[in-house]
């Protein structure tokens, strides 16, 4: 038996209202990236937060800052440090700059004479953030580093002449 079939790519670009497959991805991503900076600095002294994000959405910018200030402030009080909402009252200021904060869905199937036969969706979230901190008592900067991360989440389907599916699911995570 011999037949044809073709293979397609479907590039889906982020959009406003994400799946929970997207916001777990894009979660992950920013903890791995979060988990990449020593806060030590913070030990027994008061910090503030100041966040910047580009290059999103208002609404979605607004929802990745507060997800970030707290995890941020977690961080702080797991480091032995105190955390202020005033920049007045800090011993350590610390600005937060996320460069990307995206997700990626990618679909992609194979046919066979109109019949699916497989189909593949992934889904990647993308965070590069940098951060920096500014010491008010000695009035030096304490360069904390550049860091980002991907998590990616795909699930194929396998699918048979007698209409049988069979579904695949990973994920992978890398921080660089």
């Amino acid at each position: 038996m011999l037949g044809a079939g073709c293979a397609s790519k479907k590039y889906i670009a982020p959009m406003m209202g994400r799946s929970g497959e997207q916001q777990l991805a894009i979660s992950r991503a920013l903890e791995a990236t979060l988990d990449q900076f020593d806060l030590s600095c913070c030990k027994g002294r008061t910090a503030s937060l100041v966040i910047r994000t580009m290059g999103q959405e208002e609404a979605e910018s607004a929802a990745v800052t507060g997800y970030l200030a707290n995890a941020l402030r977690e961080k702080i009080a797991l480091s032995g440090g105190r955390f202020t909402i005033n920049p007045e009252k800090c011993d350590i200021l610390l600005l937060m700059r996320i460069a990307v904060s995206g997700v990626d869905t990618t679909e992609r199937d194979f046919t066979f004479s109109s019949i699916p036969v497989y189909a593949l969706f992934v889904v990647k979230g993308y965070v590069r953030g940098m951060m920096i901190g500014f010491d008010k008592k000695t009035g030096r900067f304490i360069p904390l580093r550049t860091a980002e991360a991907i998590d990616e989440r795909g699930m194929a389907y396998l699918f048979s002449l007698y209409g049988a599916e069979i579904r695949i699911s990973g994920k992978k995570e890398k921080a660089e």
